[in-house]
C-alpha cells in the first residue's frame, strides 16, 4: 500500500508543537481505487490525537491495489529528542 505521488500523511504542526510527543496508530482498509473505505483508530498515547490522524488518514489518496486491503499507519512524533 503506497500514498500516491505529492501524497503526505501528517498530523498539524501546531497540535504536535503543544503536545511535544506522541504517537497514534490507525488501521486503514483501501479499495481497488486506492481511495479509503475505513479508518479506525487501533491504539493512541492521547485522545487530541486520535481525529486529527483520522481525518489525515480518511483524505489520504493511495495507489491502485488488486483487491481491497488493509494496514495499519503509525504516527510517530517526539519534539524533543
Amino acid at each position: 500500500m503506497t500514498l500516491r505521488p505529492g501524497e503526505v500523511l501528517a498530523l498539524p504542526d501546531a497540535l504536535m508543537r503543544r503536545l511535544r510527543r506522541g504517537a497514534v496508530e490507525v488501521r486503514v482498509e483501501i479499495g481497488p481505487d486506492g481511495q479509503v473505505l475505513d479508518a479506525v483508530i487501533v491504539q493512541s498515547t492521547h485522545p487530541r490525537l486520535e481525529q486529527p490522524a483520522l481525518q489525515a488518514t480518511r483524505a489520504a489518496h493511495f495507489q491502485p491495489v488488486a483487491r481491497p486491503t488493509s494496514a495499519v499507519i503509525q504516527f510517530d512524533f517526539d519534539l524533543d529528542s
